[in-house]
């Protein structure tokens, strides 16, 4: 039996706008200098996940999971998230109608999304 394959096409549609050149003057000064304080903060941020992970190595060497040295506490956090997998849901008989009345779409805060240029697009 062969399987039916789906095409699926996207569309991307560009629009110009006019911005005022004093507004895109500042535009362009703020993206500018959030491009240069992004990069600090990766820089800082590589380094400071380096320190952790020998920070780790050396309270792992210790053979303990949480201690506190000179007023700094150190734990290895293992946490466990429980995760509800439609699939085996409705191999168990759960009807996927019910599945799609009982989900809930709730908002969540909106925030900036900005991308620097040669920057992978993610969130």
């Amino acid at each position: 039996m062969a399987t039916k394959q789906r095409l699926t096409a996207t569309a991307t549609v560009t629009r110009e706008i006019n911005i005022k050149p004093k507004t895109l003057q500042k535009l362009q000064t703020e993206l500018k200098g959030y491009a240069a304080l992004k990069a600090k903060k990766d820089a800082l941020e590589a380094q400071m996940k380096e320190s952790k992970e020998r920070i780790g190595e050396l309270r792992e060497s210790t053979g303990e999971d949480a201690l506190t040295v000179d007023g700094f506490k150190l734990a290895l956090v293992q946490p466990v998230r429980a995760v509800l997998n439609h699939e085996k849901l409705i191999a168990l008989g759960c009807a996927v109608s019910w599945i799609e009345q009982a989900t809930e779409n709730k908002p969540t805060r909106p925030y900036e999304k900005i991308t620097c240029p040669g920057e992978r697009d993610h969130d």
